[in-house]
């Protein structure tokens, strides 16, 4: 998309939530929509505001803006990096993309492995940004934008235009929290209901993604379509919490299936009847090691996350039921931060075996509220259904 006298683009993936507020402002400043997007939004802000619009976007985004006249270009990432943004220089320009393979389709690309983010990834289970697994590829930060200005003696710069600080209450939230965190999660769903298509939500039936269907559906006149995955081993899965949830709140609720693991496209033990509730490409031929080279695939860099399995398959689910759907993010944590724990946990992996063996406890580490304690699983850990719980 291209401003009025085409010397400004933009290329964007994303939603915007505060779009419609946007508007008036820019309008009354003399600028003219030829659309309702929230991209031409963003295109608006920038002859309004340069660099320093993204600063006043709400939402998750990337995207770049090519300004013609001053030759450069301005990539930008949300503040939480909710959605991904992968460049590299090459001789001739600057290649970004929202997936990092996008950026491994052109020639000129090295493919050589970044050692520093596979000692990160052998620690942690992912890569940290901006480093990715390609040595030549890197990705925009979280809550940062990237100027490319191919005639500078600098010609890539990044920089914050956003970073966590601690927040301050007012008196009322002082008064009553419990009030004023229902007041925040009802007016953050609220933001994330417009949209073009149908609105769904993952639903494990943990508090975080209960609270926003709960919340969803206060806001809502129709029934909210929720998803969620059983497993053939019922100790797994979280579909009889999701069960009780969605019925309490008069959600439109669909359970899906995650085949069985089998090697030789043997029928799952419990096939799932096909109908407009199930995934109906779970026919009893299909099995999670067939499918499992497509899920890799889908993945741009490797991360030790098995909840990559059951999501693959929840999207699949809400797509075939032509819903977009929400993974909601988890509320702020009560233990210790995720990657000292998730450093722990990976590290005693590599001491002993995830099970059949004693696993140590993790330290712990100042300021947890939770104390860790031993123990020896009988059988591999279950993903999560969501990445909410």
């Amino acid at each position: 998309m291209a401003n009025e006298d085409d010397t400004i683009w933009i290329v964007f993936n994303g939603e915007i939530y505060n779009a419609l507020d946007l508007r008036p402002g820019l309008q009354a400043a003399g600028h003219r929509f030829r659309t309702n997007s929230d991209t031409e939004v963003i295109l608006h802000l920038y002859e309004e505001y340069g660099d320093d619009c993204v600063d006043r976007l709400a939402g998750m985004f990337t995207f770049c803006i090519w300004d013609a006249r001053r030759g450069r270009a301005l990539l930008a990432r949300d503040r939480v990096g909710k959605k991904p943004l992968f460049y590299t220089e090459t001789v001739g320009g600057l290649l970004f993309g929202s997936e990092l393979k996008a950026v491994l389709c052109h020639p000129d690309v090295p493919r050589d492995l970044d050692p520093t983010a596979l000692e990160t990834y052998l620690a942690l289970g992912y890569a940290l940004p901006p480093r990715t697994a390609i040595r030549a590829i890197r990705q925009v930060r979280p809550g940062h934008r990237l100027i490319w200005e191919p005639w500078s003696a600098s010609p890539l710069r990044e920089t914050p235009y956003w970073e966590p600080r601690p927040g301050t209450l007012d008196a009322g939230a002082r008064r009553d929290p419990v009030q004023a965190l229902l007041h925040l999660l009802d007016d953050a769903t609220r933001q994330r209901l417009i949209s073009e298509v149908p609105l769904g939500a993952f639903l494990s039936g943990g508090v975080d993604s209960s609270a926003v269907v709960a919340m969803m559906q206060r806001a809502m006149t129709q029934p909210v379509q929720t998803f969620c995955l059983g497993f053939d081993e019922p100790s797994w899965g979280e579909q009889q919490y999701a069960k009780q949830v969605a019925t309490h709140l008069g959600a439109d609720h669909r359970e899906g299936r995650v085949p069985a693991l089998g090697t030789s496209g043997a029928p799952n033990h419990h096939p799932t009847p096909p109908d407009r509730k199930t995934l109906p490409s779970q026919g009893s031929a299909r099995t999670l090691a067939a499918d499992l080279p497509r899920i890799i695939a889908s993945l741009d860099e490797p991360h030790a996350d098995t909840s990559a399995i059951p999501v693959y398959y929840l999207c699949e689910m809400t797509r075939l039921h032509g819903a977009n759907s929400s993974t909601p993010n988890r509320l702020p944590p009560t233990s210790v931060p995720t990657t000292a724990r998730d450093a722990f946990r990976h590290l005693a992996r590599l001491v002993h075996p995830p099970w059949g063996r004693h696993v140590p406890s993790p330290p712990t580490f100042p300021g947890s509220s939770r104390h860790w304690t031993s123990r020896t699983p009988t059988h591999p850990p279950s993903p999560s259904t969501t990445s909410a719980k």
